[in-house]
Formats: C-alpha cells, structure tokens, sequence
C-alpha cells in the first residue's frame, strides 16, 4: 500500500524550470554540429549583401562556412511607426472629396456612370473636347467675323455687329505701319498698350529692330525650308505650303521687301538658329494686337518649340495668350457657318486644332487646366485633305478622303 502512493507522488512532480538545450549550449560553446545548431529568426548580414539564401544556422551559416566568412547575425531595423499627425493617401483624398462636396465641385449622378478614362487612369488623353452648344448657354450666339486681307476679328457683342464697315476700316486702320512709326511705345493710357508694352519688354525690351541683316542666305534658307518640311510640317498641318513656299522664296531672295508678317512667320520656321529675330519679329509685329492669322501660326509654331525650354506655369500663360488671340480672330467659331471662304474655312480650322491639344497640354503639365471652355467653341475639325486640293480664292469646299479606323 505504501509503494503504490509513493509512486503515485514522484509521476506528479513537475520541474519548476526546462533544463537548457543541448544544442544552444553546444552553440555557446562553438559546437559547429549541423545536427545539433539553432536556427536564427533572420538572415546574415553576408547572405544578405549577395542576396544568397541562407540556412541561418549558428554560429555560422552553411554559406558563409563554405566561403570561410565571418557570419554576424544582425536583426533588420524596426520599422518607424507612422505618427498619428501623417495623412494616406485614403485619407487626403477622402478630404478633399469632402472639400470638393462642400463647394458644389462633385460630378452630377449623371456622370457617375465610368468611362474610358476612368478604368484606364495611367491614359492621357490629348484630344479635345467635343463641342457642345445649347441655345441656354451664353456662348450659343454666332456672332460675325470681320474679314479682310488675310485679318479677321470676331464680334460677339449685338451692339457692334452693325457697326460692320467702319469696325472693318478700324481693323485695317489699327495694325502697325513701316519702321517709321513712333518707336516711344504705345499710348499709356491705353489698357492694350500697357499689357502690350509690359509683355514686349519682357520678352525683348520692346523697342522695334530692322531684322535684315539676321536674315539666313537664300541657300541656307532653302535648306532649312526643307528640314521644316521633312520634320515639322506633317505633325503641325498649320500652313499651306504652296502659298508659304511662294512668300518664302520671296523673302529669302530679298529681305528687305520682307512685310513683319510674313518675316515673323519666315523666323519661327527657322527658330532653332534664329530664337533672338524670333521674339524680335513677334515684337515687331505687335503681337498681341494683331489679327493676322499668319502671325498666330507664328506664334504657335513659337510655342510649339518653346514647350520643353521654359517652365510649365510660364508656358501655360503663353498658350492661354494664343487661345485669346484665337479667340479674337474668331476661330473658336466653325467658318463654314460664319458664311467664309472655303479657303479660309479650312486654314482657320487647322489652325485652332493645333492650338487644342497645345492648350491640354500646357494645363496638364501645369496643373492649372484648360484655358478655352469645352463648351464655347464649335469649330469643326480639318477635313482630310492635301495642301493641293485647297487653294485662295476657290469657290467650292474641297473634297475629302474618308479614312476607316
């Protein structure tokens, strides 16, 4: 009876501590016993520079034994803790959704439907707008251009449409004359002279000079004329090249008979070697005054090579600039509509489709948007056509290719 309780006692005794691994005191003592090794929770900092795998045994690995390395077993650094003051980027956009529903800023229910670029957010597309014109929206009215001479300037006020025959001689009347005008600036108290004279100094202080004498050589003319054609040309379809070609060999043979119109288009073409005459002639020809489409094509031509030499904020000032120009001349109006010559119908469209894409992409970089509302304008796009089915003075609208996508 006594030895079955005294049996019964000892299977009840518990050790109050488990005796130490054979194997960590082994790895203590520098037992190198791949049997008997611990395995550490990270890898060696050796393993980890070549980016080997590593068995991450104690003392030493089986890599850095193979290579006769001294193994060091560090642990990675904690990771920091992110303070309770730092916003995600959940978080940000979940507060801006509420400052956007605060100002009436949401799309309607009506939009919510997704779009293509909507499912394909990384997709930027660089085609404008289609237009969208109501008889409630106050861009709706047509109003009437005023052409004459290659000028055009678009009325959209009821209380100068009548006034067609004296605005036309004003318009004819107001554009700059020869070299012999008075080189003191504009009238201060003008609003348009002080804006004009402002962007005039800044650009290149503002004072007219003769360009003759920056003028290339006929036979370096020629063949930056053709580098223009070759690689510009096709992608900015802006011009017609048998009209420019004509004013071009003009000019290139005699310079000084050269008008500032076409001299300032002749130095946007040739930009790369001529940026100083560029600006000078676009000084010379008052820019922003004028409504000459010659010098707006200038200008973009301008703009186009100036997009990856100046900041975006300044680039998008200079393109919102072309827009109110455009907008001045009437472009941002369908010519075809206005009752205007075949001819001048499908250069002012080419024109303001340049100018589009140009606009987006200044807002883009920028950050600042799109200076021309989607909804204010209607001008239709350039038909599909070779620059020898349009010509001045033609009667009839050209045909055109139908390309299948």
């Amino acid at each position: 009876m006594e030895d079955t309780t005294d049996t019964t006692i000892i299977t009840r005794l518990v050790p109050l501590a488990p005796a130490p691994a054979r194997a960590s005191l082994d790895a203590l003592n520098g037992s190198s016993d791949p049997d008997q090794m611990t395995a550490m929770r990270f890898n060696c900092q050796s393993c980890v520079r070549k980016r080997m795998k590593c068995n991450r045994r104690v003392p030493k690995c089986a890599s850095c034994s193979k290579a006769k390395l001294q193994c060091v077993y560090q642990p990675p650094p904690r990771k920091r803790k992110r303070s309770r003051g730092e916003e995600t980027v959940h978080d940000r956009l979940a507060r801006y959704e509420r400052i956007l529903h605060d100002h009436n800023l949401l799309p309607t229910a009506a939009s919510s439907t997704p779009s293509a670029r909507d499912t394909e957010p990384s997709v930027i597309s660089t085609r404008p707008p289609t237009p969208v014109l109501s008889d409630s929206q106050p861009g709706a009215t047509t109003g009437n251009v005023l052409s004459s001479e290659g000028r055009s300037r678009y009325i959209d006020n009821i209380l100068l449409l009548n006034a067609g025959e004296g605005d036309l001689c004003e318009l004819s009347e107001s554009e700059p004359g020869d070299y012999d005008r008075d080189e003191t600036g504009p009238d201060e108290g003008s609003l348009m002279g002080l804006l004009g004279a402002l962007v005039a100094h800044t650009i290149s202080g503002g004072r007219m000079q003769n360009l003759t004498d920056l003028h290339p050589s006929y036979e370096q003319a020629a063949k930056l004329w053709r580098a223009y054609l070759q690689n510009v040309e096709p992608l900015c379809k802006i011009l017609h090249v048998p009209t420019v070609a004509k004013m071009f060999d003009s000019v290139s043979k005699h310079p000084a008979a050269a008008s500032k119109n076409d001299e300032c288009l002749m130095a946007e073409m040739l930009m790369s070697r001529y940026q100083s005459a560029v600006i000078q002639a676009l000084v010379n020809a008052s820019w922003l005054k004028t409504t000459a489409m010659s010098i707006l094509q200038a200008y973009t031509l301008f703009l186009i090579a100036l997009r990856t030499q100046i900041d975006s904020h300044t680039f998008w000032i200079l393109t919102g600039i072309a827009i109110r120009l455009a907008q001045r001349m009437g472009l941002h109006r369908d010519g075809e509509s206005l009752g205007l010559p075949p001819f001048e119908v499908q250069m002012r469209r080419r024109l303001f489709w340049q100018l589009l894409p140009l606009d987006g992409y200044a807002g883009r970089t920028s950050g600042t948007g799109i200076s021309i509302s989607p909804n204010s304008w209607d001008t239709k796009q350039p038909l599909n056509i070779n620059d020898d089915q349009i010509f001045p003075g033609m009667a009839q609208p050209p045909s055109y290719y139908l390309v299948s996508n």
